[in-house]
């Protein structure tokens, strides 16, 4: 059965397709549910990422994505509706789960060092592409479902509205909401109030205390750009390791206690 396959019509050269299940990528996310993938000209512009308006719930010691979903289509808006209900884990082959709580120690702190340091990243960067080769990567353990978080796409003049709302989730016990919006590594310009940025110098998941920051992709001649919530922070981020990771974006982390979100995504 072929997946379903819902686009969003931005403007004579730019669209957004949503979909759902596993896409053909190789990379870490590719286990994902998605959100809107950007494409131009029939080429699609999201790589490894996650695309638009993709929901992760941070739970004490535990973050849960979505490996499953339903979409709807509301007179040309669509809604997403993503069940909570995958976790990372670490695997040898694709096949063999490594629980070692010693490799794990180091994993995290390499991890840790790696977003936060800029001159050990190269060095770490390297040694990803080493285990890559082993056969060490990140996959995603199906589990229990946590409920559901409903996301819902529009277009409205040259921008896209995203609505979340978490109403549906069940276990009321996370700490945390992320909302990700990511295309791919190609968008390796970034801009802000402030701060220009270039490819690695972007960084990993790092805070911007901008009103707005925005990520261009220079061949493609495109842009988008979000603004800072209230009561949320903004993070940025960018990383390419082919196949595994190839996406460039941003990252909305907020509280659990507000049930509905929304924001605009302006495209340039």
């Amino acid at each position: 059965m072929a997946p379903e396959k819902y686009f969003l019509k931005l403007n004579n050269r730019v669209k957004f397709i949503l979909d759902k299940g596993p896409d053909n990528s190789q990379g870490d996310s590719s286990t994902l549910e998605k959100g809107l993938k950007m494409i131009i000209e029939n080429n699609s512009l999201c790589g490894e990422g996650v695309g638009f308006g993709v929901p992760a719930l941070e739970y004490p010691g535990n973050i849960i994505f979505s490996t499953s979903a339903k979409i709807k289509n509301e007179n040309g808006t669509l809604v997403k509706s993503f069940s909570m209900d995958g976790s990372h884990r670490k695997t040898w082959m694709h096949k063999f789960t490594i629980n070692d709580r010693f490799y794990s120690t180091i994993s995290n702190k390499l991890s840790h060092i790696y977003k936060r340091d800029k001159k050990y990243r190269k060095l770490i960067k390297g040694l990803m592409k080493f285990i890559t080769i082993l056969g060490l990567r990140i996959s995603t353990q199906k589990t229990r479902s946590k409920g559901f978080v409903d996301i819902t796409y529009a277009i409205s003049r040259d921008n896209l509205v995203i609505s979340v709302n978490t109403s549906r989730i069940l276990d009321k016990k996370f700490n945390k909401l992320l909302i990700f919006n990511e295309q791919s590594a190609d968008f390796d310009l970034y801009r802000d109030d402030f701060t220009q940025l270039r490819k690695d110098n972007i960084g990993v998941w790092e805070e911007t205390n901008c009103q707005e920051a925005c990520l261009t992709n220079e061949s493609a001649k495109i842009t988008f750009c979000l603004i800072k919530l209230d009561g949320a922070k903004l993070y940025r981020g960018r990383e390419l390791l082919q196949p595994r990771l190839d996406w460039a974006g941003f990252c909305y982390i907020t509280s659990s206690k507000v049930e509905n979100h929304q924001y605009i995504i302006e495209i340039k």
